[in-house]
């Protein structure tokens, strides 16, 4: 019974939102919020074609009703300047970044205020009455000073009005100008809009030429800036150069050092190595010398002492060698004789004794050319040795000498490189210097006027075409913004998913919109199969089926939140379908104030309910036969002083609890909910109560109020209908809430 408590206002956004998480497509997945919003425009199609339709009305009248506007063109080309004042290597930036930098700067110089201000005195715009009445400027503004109370004026507040003027000038003419480059080129287009044609041509042409003109003055400047600087830099650059070399020939004067200059490869001065560097290599070639020869004479004298020979002087004795040589001749002789005799053979034996004797004279002669000569190496070793400690005094000397002057040539060096830094310095301001000179400030001018401005022959504005599309776009703006206003007013449940969504109670169905209006029309759809109003209702009754254990509850009362909801209709078209389906079903008009169903049947309403709750206890001659067999109804009756004074009685629990022992079901169509007390006290005697909602005209909130009082009153609520439903035009994109009505009637 608390199902519905709960249930609070939403916007149309949360609505909107929502749509997704009610709508289910058949293969069960969630519908795009797309669809939702496509719907909700499609619902609102006719607010949205009025809206674009007065605003393209409107932009049809303001284009007739414009002045016509006129655009005169003058195209520029503007290459990149490259010249410098100093060019220094690794400040240049990089060709892209910088390109677009010069541009846009460029672009900026077009829009500043003082080419408007150069073009204002070129064309004598203060006093053009052409210009002032294209633009709609008063005397004031336009300088005319025919007028006797402006001249009057003129006396106190001439320089206010000057500035004034020109600000107004200045302006105007910047609001109707138009700088465009022109893209993937160095071209800009200088445009100009005003009504007259003429004017637009001087203006757009004065422009071009006076932001030329302004260049060329601005280099005219920086060339003379840059000519003063430059002699003032090479004044300062010429004394600092002379300081430090006169510094640097001084103290290498005062400390003796000395350099040789020599030409490099490049013709450049390069400076020589100190005098000392090349004294001290020289020492040590001479050292290694000294060194290698006393190693040898050391080696020579230390063999020579200890194996006791001359250590090579023999072998140019005059005595050893024929002795060797006759050595080797006897051996060999010998070695031949031993391949064929025994050692103890006597040709053998003899040869053994004469290389004996041979070995003997040689050593003899050895160690007498051993003591002869072993005093000459032990000489020349000392001499050795004496010449190398020589050296290596010598080149301590010269060393020690060489630190003593590390920093003097260290200072001298320092001094040598301000020198030579003060000259590049120098050097590359004086070429710059003669540069500017020669070229005299001002050359070739990177901005040329490619097409000069021409009195346009057509309007550019207005433009029908544009405006018409403007229009378009601001009225399904408008429309759109109307239409959410709408939905955002509007809280009309519209379809099943609202209903569900809003009520937050099971639906039961959905009643197609259809005008039945007598019992005959109700009764042809009923007939009919294949009608949807009959498959509808059909499938309320399939519902209900489920709607409790025990199947369709015995009683049912039908309610609403207002009148002309459809309810009595329904609650009518059910009752005949349950008494087709076999059941014996009576069908109460329970709304005494403004019955229904004696109008529907065509039946009389002198007698009915009324009477029953009266005390009437004859049941039977207020129940009406109708044309179905199982289908009785009972009118409302004569309209009771205060009918919710009868229903608080316990007849009516009385009454329904005799009428069930004769009927299988019993429906009541019950008042609406709103302002009645009525439906409360039918409900709560009833085993079920069904809502009944009309599609795009029950508010959610009154609905939901409706259901908080029937809640008070503990009434069971089986589900809701939702009636006078029309898919096309509720959301008539394709949801599918039609439910396949009417399937198969044209196979039929």
């Amino acid at each position: 019974m608390n199902s519905h408590s709960d249930i609070s206002g939403t916007s149309f956004a949360a609505i909107v939102q929502d749509k997704p998480e009610a709508r289910r497509d058949i293969g069960g997945g969630e519908q795009s919020i797309l669809r939702a919003y496509l719907a909700i425009i499609y619902r609102r199609k006719w607010t949205l074609v009025i809206c674009i339709a007065l605003a393209v009305l409107v932009g049809i009248v303001l284009t007739l009703v414009a002045t016509r506007q006129y655009t005169a063109t003058s195209v520029l080309e503007i290459t990149r300047e490259t010249g410098r004042v100093f060019e220094v290597e690794g400040q240049r930036t990089e060709a892209t970044i910088a390109d677009a930098a010069f541009y846009e700067t460029q672009y900026n110089l077009l829009r500043s205020r003082t080419l408007a201000d150069r073009v204002i005195r070129d064309l004598n715009l203060k006093q053009d009455a052409t210009f002032a009445q294209a633009f709609g400027l008063d005397a004031a503004v336009s300088g005319d000073q025919s007028g006797a109370p402006f001249v009057a004026q003129i006396t106190g507040q001439q320089n206010a009005q000057d500035t004034e003027r020109q600000r107004v000038l200045r302006e105007t003419l910047l609001e109707n100008l138009a700088i465009q480059p022109v893209r993937n080129s160095q071209l800009v287009e200088v445009s100009f809009t005003s009504p007259d044609p003429a004017l637009s041509a001087r203006i757009a042409q004065s422009w071009a030429e006076n932001f030329i003109a302004e260049q060329i003055e601005r280099k005219i400047g920086e060339s003379s800036f840059a000519r003063n600087y430059l002699e003032e830099r090479l004044s300062t650059l010429r004394s600092a150069l002379e300081s430090a070399e006169r510094q640097s020939v001084e103290f290498a004067n005062r400390s003796g050092i000395v350099s040789i200059q020599s030409e490099g490869q490049n013709g450049e001065a390069v400076a020589g190595r100190l005098l000392l560097e090349d004294t001290i290599v020289d020492l040590n070639r001479e050292l290694n010398e000294a060194i290698s020869d006393r190693v040898r004479a050391e080696a020579a004298f230390r063999q020579g002492s200890r194996t006791g020979e001359a250590s090579g002087l023999e072998l140019t004795s005059p005595v050893l060698s024929p002795l060797r040589a006759r050595r080797a001749e006897l051996s060999s002789e010998y070695e031949r004789l031993l391949t064929q005799f025994e050692p103890e053979y006597p040709a053998a034996r003899s040869l053994q004794s004469q290389i004996a004797e041979l070995d003997q004279s040689i050593a003899a002669e050895e160690r007498r050319i051993g003591q002869g000569t072993r005093g000459a190496l032990r000489a020349a070793y000392l001499a050795a040795a004496e010449r190398e400690r020589g050296l290596r005094e010598r080149l301590e000397t010269v060393e020690r000498e060489l630190n003593r002057t590390k920093s003097d040539n260290i200072e001298y060096n320092i001094l040598r490189r301000d020198a030579d830094q003060n000259r590049q310095l120098y050097d590359a301001v004086l070429q710059r210097y003669m540069e500017i000179g020669v070229a005299g400030g001002v050359g070739p001018t990177n901005i040329s006027i490619v097409d000069r401005a021409e009195p346009p022959v057509s309007p550019s504005a207005p433009s029908p075409a544009l405006n018409i599309l403007v229009a378009i776009a601001l009225g399904l703006g408008l429309g759109i913004a109307v239409v959410v206003a709408q939905e955002q007013l509007d809280d009309a449940i519209k379809d099943p998913d609202d209903l569900e969504r809003q009520l937050r109670l099971p639906q039961l169905g959905v009643v197609p919109r259809e005008e039945i209006d007598n019992y005959e029309h109700l009764m042809a759809e009923l007939r009919d199969p294949k009608s949807r109003f009959s498959e509808a209702i059909l499938a309320i009754q399939a519902s209900l089926t489920f709607a409790s254990s025990e199947g369709i509850p015995r009683s049912i009362s039908f309610t609403s939140t207002q009148p002309s909801e459809g309810k009595s209709i329904t609650c009518a078209a059910l009752a005949t379908r349950l008494a087709l389906g076999g059941y014996r079903t009576l069908l109460i008009d329970g709304d005494m104030r403004s019955p229904t169903v004696n109008k529907l049947f065509g039946l009389s309403n002198d007698r009915g309910l009324s009477n029953a709750l009266s005390g009437e206890d004859n049941l039977e001659s207020l129940i009406h036969r109708t044309e179905w067999e199982r289908l009785d109804a009972m009118v409302a009756g004569p309209q009771p002083p205060n009918a919710a004074e009868l229903l608080s009685s316990n007849r009516l629990n009385l009454l329904l609890e005799k009428l069930g022992k004769t009927y299988d079901r019993i429906l009541i169509d019950a008042p609406p909910v709103i302002g009645l007390a009525d439906t409360l006290l039918i409900s709560s005697a009833v085993a079920g109560t069904i809502y009944v909602v009309a599609a795009n005209q029950t508010s959610s909130n009154r609905a939901r109020i409706s259901l908080r009082r029937l809640d008070t009153a503990d009434v069971r609520i089986v589900g809701t209908i939702l009636t006078k439903y029309d898919a096309a035009s509720s959301y008539g994109y394709g949801y599918g809430y039609d439910y396949g009505y009417g399937y198969g009637r044209e196979e039929s």
